[in-house]
């Protein structure tokens, strides 16, 4: 009698249904046949029967293929709802399936697990790789490559440093050598609108006074004109012997306005005939003008006979007492004259078309000294401008001074232009309470003096 057995599997729920195949198997002394499930349909990874245990002295039979249609179709998908026991036995299919998973794992485990120490010699080799690498192409550890910066911007930056330095220190020397003038107050530098505009106007007086001597007339009055806006500068040189109205005293030649009432009573005087604004003043005597000759040194003079024979007959214009302590041979055409030969030069009145050719060598004398230390070396320059300063007394600030210094740097590229006051055809030679004296058209000459200041010359046109 064949017993059929079956072995007591729990089967989840909604698992699939089994159908039954024989296959003996031996039990104690009978033989037993158990019944085996047969996958239905899809197979189910989450159900493995139980093994029954066998009787040690029976032999299992060699495995036996299962038919085709037994076997487990490979790498199909579990069902979703069928949720696989713990520690179940797998299909032999899906067993091979994880089994190889789980060597790839295991091999990649012992890989990583043998292999730490060469894995960080690589690391190494390939850091110093990289470094080299950034070496060659000059970039820093960080990773952001250095930009390199172009020689000519390093020049460029150097050259300013240098112009820096070379400014900074010029304009401590000059500042220095300012601040040497000596300073007065007057009117005119009470003003709060002293140097604003486009045109600047300083007067250059020149004193007529000898060694120990008070306050004398002005032998020299040069109005100094620098425009911006035409970028032009002018001397205008006024007449000393021009008759005009002194504010207080009556008519009068201009340069007894300094006699009366010094810088403030000559500034109102041109102030109120000629129509302008004076913005500053600088003035020298005798004595400050050879002291200041002698830091600017000799300067060549081109002169003629009448000049050279008059020179050498009247050594004594080239000293303070007008006493005559040296003999000059000066020539005809171009000298290389001391300080006292050019002071000399400068005061001559009896030779050419007398005062108007006397104003035009003192303008001259004015252009030679600021050639000679604009075009001179560099320290010389500021050597001249330290000895000249001390004999120059002034109501400008040095504020003031530096920004019209400035001005005329950027406007006498072209030179500086030269006039005269009374202007040619403009006046009558006369005299007056027994004066001689240049009898001035006012009207015409503050129109003439307005085309001055812009550089225009009105003879020319």
């Amino acid at each position: 009698m064949n017993i059929v057995q079956h072995t007591n599997i729990q089967t989840p729920m909604n698992a699939p249904q089994y159908t039954s195949v024989q296959n003996p198997i031996y039990t104690g002394s009978q033989s037993q046949y158990i019944e085996q499930p047969q996958y239905e349909g899809q197979a189910s990874q989450n159900i493995q029967p139980q093994r029954t245990r066998q009787p040690v002295d029976m032999q299992q039979p060699q495995r036996m293929r299962q038919p085709q249609d037994m076997q487990q179709p490979q790498r199909m998908r579990q069902p979703q709802d069928m949720q696989q026991p713990q520690r179940m036995r797998q299909p032999q299919g899906m067993q091979q399936s994880q089994h190889t998973a789980r060597q790839s794992q295991h091999t990649r485990k012992m890989q990583e697990n043998m292999q730490p120490q060469n894995g960080s010699k690589q690391k190494n080799m390939r850091h110093d790789m990289q470094q080299e690498n950034m070496q060659q192409n000059n970039i820093p550890k960080n990773g952001k490559k250095k930009k390199k910066k172009h020689p000519v911007l390093k020049i460029v930056i150097v050259l300013l440093l240098i112009f820096a330095i070379l400014f900074g220190t010029g304009m401590f020397l000059v500042v220095r050598a300012l601040n040497k003038m000596e300073r007065v107050e007057t009117v005119v530098s009470k003003r709060s609108d002293n140097f604003h505009g486009d045109v600047y106007n300083i007067l250059l007086i020149g004193q007529d006074a000898r060694e120990g001597e008070g306050m004398q007339r002005a032998d020299t009055i040069i109005l100094c004109t620098i425009n911006k806006k035409t970028h032009t500068v002018t001397l205008t040189s006024i007449m000393r012997d021009m008759y005009v109205n002194i504010p207080g005293y009556g008519g009068n030649r201009v340069n007894a306005a300094f006699a009366f009432g010094g810088i403030d009573l000559l500034d109102q005087t041109i102030e109120e005939n000629l129509g302008i604004k004076i913005d500053g003043n600088a003035l020298v005597d005798f004595g400050g003008f050879m002291e200041a000759m002698t830091a600017v040194g000799n300067l060549d003079i081109e002169l003629t006979a009448e000049e050279a024979a008059y020179l050498n007959e009247h050594p004594e214009l080239g000293t303070t007492d007008e006493v005559a302590v040296e003999t000059w041979n000066l020539h005809e055409g171009v000298n290389n004259m001391t300080p006292g030969q050019v002071l000399g030069y400068s005061r001559i009145r009896h030779v050419g078309n007398s005062d108007w050719d006397r104003t035009n060598r003192q303008r001259f004398v004015i252009n030679a000294v600021i050639d000679k230390v604009k075009h001179g070396h560099l320290l010389k320059g500021f050597k001249v401008l330290d000895g000249v300063c001390p004999h120059i007394i002034t109501d400008m600030t040095t504020k003031n001074m530096l920004k019209a210094g400035f001005a005329y740097i950027r406007c006498s590229k072209g030179g500086m232009n030269s006039f005269y006051l009374p202007a040619e055809g403009t006046y009558q030679a006369t005299y007056v309470d027994g004066m001689a004296v240049l009898l001035p058209d006012i009207e015409a000459n503050k129109q003439v003096l307005q085309q001055y200041m812009q550089g225009i010359d009105p003879a020319a046109q």
